[in-house]
């Protein structure tokens, strides 16, 4: 169990730390190693032959619950899915036992609905509001890591500077990697200063071209119809209708009717890459048509952040770059190991990529299963959740889809009232104490 002992001296007394192999509660009070996983400082007054006391350890670990080994569920990413998972097993977890550890990199939750509108526009400021400060999200038994991963074992998770953190049980929800204007910064600070830039390039543009049209690409066109009447905005889209063919039919030409009755242009069946760059306020198709353009704004959505997760085993990366789970979401790992969880974007599931899944659906199935893994208990299956979506077309529009008799299609004023109007802010601030 013990892999050092250290001495410590202040000016009128001694001491000595244990640096123990599992867990990372500190309950001493002095700063713990980075590469340690949990210490124990025990003051004496005599100088101590500390080779003598490792004897005596095991039995002293097994006699003082103070002692016991705290092990780590470690959760690595903390966005729609993140957090009301760790949120949920904060009140289900023995702090006595179990230290919850959450690695994120950013200082803010982005609340994704609300984000695109935050692009265009700041007002309600809701390039501020959308992106909110993640500091009141957990309890304090909570230990928060603000760093990125560069390596995960079957073992530990080492972060960018280094520091290697142990864990019983890991969880991965790293969500997705976004391109243009939601590709944001880790700092709240930059973020907001990235949409103003983007609202400044946008307000000079005349004509824009967005390319792709699910509901990334339709919710750019609305909002920019919405803030900017006098701009002229095209969607360009490979399919032949727009969406995919998860939706039926009659909410796809819905959409399109909507869109186009707000003025925006859409090309279907024809393709351009996100990344152009118009020429001389041109960009020329796959099938040679030429459109004008002042500002190019991919929205083709986004892709797994996976990356990390094949340094843990790169078998169960897809080449679309999501990661093989179970029923049970835990990752189907070569070596068999039945530890590691995943949730969000990431995984690979017959089911289109929502928060409300992640958060609603994935998050309480891992939980339970956690909890079933350590009290000896029956483990529980995803299900899969319904396909039910909100579009919107600005703040006052858009089109919904409800899962009943094959698909009921809301217009305006239902999915205005359900969705575009306030987008979810408030509840998602409240949610993590704002």
């Amino acid at each position: 169990m013990t892999v050092a002992l250290k001495c410590w001296q202040s000016f009128n007394y001694k001491g000595f730390c244990i640096y123990t192999t599992r867990g990372s509660h500190d309950i001493s009070t002095s700063s713990s190693s980075p590469n340690s996983l949990k210490h124990y400082y025990f003051p004496t007054d005599y100088s101590t032959d500390f080779k003598h006391l490792l004897p005596k350890l095991d039995t002293l670990s097994h006699s003082c619950p103070s002692m016991a080994a705290i092990n780590n569920i470690v959760v690595v990413g903390s966005g729609g899915g993140g957090i009301p998972l760790v949120q949920t097993l904060q009140k289900q977890i023995n702090p006595a036992t179990h230290q919850i550890i959450v690695i994120e990199k950013r200082d803010y939750y982005a609340h994704w609905p609300a984000l695109i509108r935050a692009a265009v526009t700041d007002d309600g400021s809701i390039d501020e509001r959308g992106l909110v400060p993640n500091d009141r999200a957990f309890d304090s038994t909570v230990k928060v890591i603000r760093s990125d991963v560069k390596q995960i074992t079957h073992t530990e998770v080492v972060t960018e500077s280094g520091q290697a953190i142990p864990y019983e049980h890991l969880i991965l929800a790293t969500g997705s990697i976004w391109t243009g204007p939601l590709a944001l910064p880790d700092k709240r600070d930059k973020a907001i200063q990235h949409f103003k830039s983007f609202q400044k390039q946008l307000a000079a543009a005349e004509h824009v071209l967005i390319v792709g049209g699910g509901a990334v690409g339709l919710e750019y066109a609305g909002e920019i119809q919405h803030y900017y009447l006098d701009k002229k905005v095209a969607i360009i889209h490979g399919g032949s209708e727009l969406m995919n063919k998860t939706y039926p039919i009659k909410f796809r030409r819905s959409l399109l009717d909507a869109v186009t009755k707000k003025g925006t242009q859409v090309i279907l069946g024809d393709k351009i890459s996100p990344d152009v760059v118009p020429q001389d306020g041109y960009v020329t198709t796959q099938s040679g048509k030429r459109i004008r353009a002042d500002l190019v704004i991919p929205a083709a959505g986004g892709r797994p952040n996976t990356a990390v997760v094949s340094t843990l085993d790169a078998d169960v990366v897809t080449k679309t770059g999501t990661v093989l789970v179970t029923p049970e979401l835990r990752v189907k790992l070569s070596s068999g190991a039945r530890n590691v969880w995943a949730i969000g974007d990431i995984i690979e599931w017959s089911e289109q990529k929502m928060a409300f899944k992640a958060g609603q659906g994935h998050a309480p199935t891992v939980v339970k299963n956690i909890l079933a893994s350590i009290q000896d208990g029956k483990e529980t299956q995803y299900g899969g959740k319904p396909e039910m979506i909100f579009v919107t077309l600005g703040p006052k529009g858009g089109r919904g889809l409800a899962p009943f008799f094959g698909g009921i299609v809301l217009g305006d004023c239902l999915v205005s009232k359900m969705k575009s109007s306030g987008l979810f802010v408030d509840k998602a601030r409240g949610s993590i104490g704002y």
